[in-house]
């Protein structure tokens, strides 16, 4: 866009055409209101723990006290989590699992330190920094190679379910990791927006086995996993409450490796850079949704450069409302 040519200040002085702008969206994450964001708070490295969801690993610990869950298909048709902590992780958290290769993309999108207990050696060479090309290395701290004490095994579950954190031992990463926050802002605790069209039906992610119904007294979402309802262990055994649950439909294909040796099993590659359709519930309600991360057309996470955000049908920014965010990473077309 241009001037006119004998357009002037206010001092009198032409005013000639300017170089052309350029403009980012630094991304809003939601966060829980029990997790002390206040207004113009700086943005720390947020926590981020790779969580198992076989059956044995259940109940987990830590869930409900998250800011951001992100859930998404591993290997024999069992879904992982990973966990988003922006400013305080929860007294215990686990059982911590290995890393997979989304695990890549959310360290940068969110410029957190990540927390799992191994991944396999495809994995570990994006995580290492070692692909074609110079990627440095990712944030992220390994049980299998820890010498930090930053993890432990528990009495009450069978290993390999057993390894567990807690937010001492969490915290001391930002320390050593002296990295600053990424650039994105978290949303202090604010009153519900109404954004979207009623919605009668709560959301189903029938690839996670998961199915939600609305609370509408307490104006959540309850997750049922495999037909049980999914608890956190350090919540008194209660149903999960999910503020706003995300079906995020993204490209992905075979990753090129072995995930799991025993079983020979193939690794998934999500394709979390560029934009797509969701489905964001809060509320009772729901909108038709875009997810935008990183560069269009960007093969490698090296090219995320800030968070996945939203915009609703008309293109405007979306604003989450306050309390924990479920987003279901979803293949588009994926069956297993």
């Amino acid at each position: 866009m241009g001037v006119e040519s004998h357009a002037r200040s206010g001092r009198g002085r032409t005013v000639t055409d300017s170089p052309p702008l350029s403009v980012q969206v630094s991304g809003r994450e939601p966060a829980k209101s029990t997790s002390a964001i206040a207004a113009g708070v700086r943005t720390v490295p947020p926590i981020l723990v790779a969580f198992d969801n076989a059956g044995l690993a259940r109940p987990q610990y830590g869930l409900q006290a998250a800011d951001m869950v992100y859930e998404y298909l591993s290997e024999y048709g069992i879904s992982r989590f990973t966990l988003v902590y922006f400013n305080q992780p929860a007294a215990l958290i686990g059982p911590v699992r290995s890393c997979r290769m989304i695990n890549t993309y959310l360290i940068e999108e969110l410029q957190g330190i990540q927390m799992c207990s191994g991944a396999s050696d495809g994995t570990l060479h994006y995580l290492w920094g070692s692909p074609p090309g110079t990627l440095p290395p990712l944030r992220v701290m390994i049980n299998d190679y820890d010498t930090g004490d930053h993890f432990y095994r528990v009495s009450f579950k069978p290993a390999p379910h057993n390894v567990f954190t807690e937010a001492g031992r969490a915290l001391t990463l930002r320390t050593a990791f002296p990295v600053p926050g990424g650039p994105y802002t978290v949303d202090p605790p604010h009153s519900d927006g109404a954004a979207g069209a009623a919605s009668p039906e709560a959301p189903s992610v029938p690839l996670h086995n998961v199915a939600y119904y609305y609370d509408a007294t307490s104006q959540v979402y309850r997750p049922s996993d495999s037909g049980a309802p999914r608890v956190d262990g350090q919540n008194g055994g209660n149903q999960l409450a999910v503020k706003n649950v995300v079906l995020m439909h993204v490209p992905f294909h075979p990753a090129g490796w072995v995930e799991d040796v025993n079983g020979g099993a193939q690794s998934i590659w999500y394709d979390m850079n560029g934009s797509g359709p969701a489905e964001v519930y809060s509320d009772g309600r729901i909108v038709h949704a875009t997810w935008h991360q990183g560069e269009q057309g960007a093969a490698y996470y090296g090219n995320t450069t800030q968070p996945v955000y939203f915009t609703d049908e008309s293109g405007n920014l979306l604003r989450l409302n306050t309390g924990l965010t479920w987003i279901h990473v979803l293949g588009t077309g994926q069956t297993s």
